[in-house]
């Protein structure tokens, strides 16, 4: 029998630049905890931006037409909207949520205790 090759990719991760357009928008992340970002954008028509928060994924490393990929971290989809990011007509809404996704709870104890 054959023994089936695994492919690794020894390529760093690529990340979420500081600074990125997407879908016409600029993004410039404000801040970063882990794999939440608090992000400021703004369509290059419109004067006034709005604030998104982020929970960043990880796409693995894969082989696209024999050209291997990184692993990459990505952006919330539109369809993960509302479970993975969120948007805001003020900073310190966004900011709310983004401390609220990286704060730690204090005070709790272990019910199993």
């Amino acid at each position: 029998m054959k023994q089936r090759r695994t492919l690794f990719f020894t390529d760093r991760m690529k990340v979420i630049a500081p600074e990125f357009i997407k879908s016409g928008f600029a993004h410039k992340v404000l801040e970063r905890r882990g794999m939440v970002l608090l992000v400021e954008r703004q369509h290059h028509e419109v004067s006034t931006p709005h604030w998104e928060v982020a929970r960043l994924r990880i796409s693995p490393a894969k082989l696209v037409h024999g050209v291997p990929l990184p692993e990459s971290e990505v952006y919330p989809s539109s369809e993960r909207w509302g479970t993975d990011g969120w948007t805001y007509s003020t900073l310190e809404a966004a900011r709310a949520k983004f401390d609220s996704l990286t704060t730690k709870p204090t005070g709790m104890t272990n019910p199993n205790q």
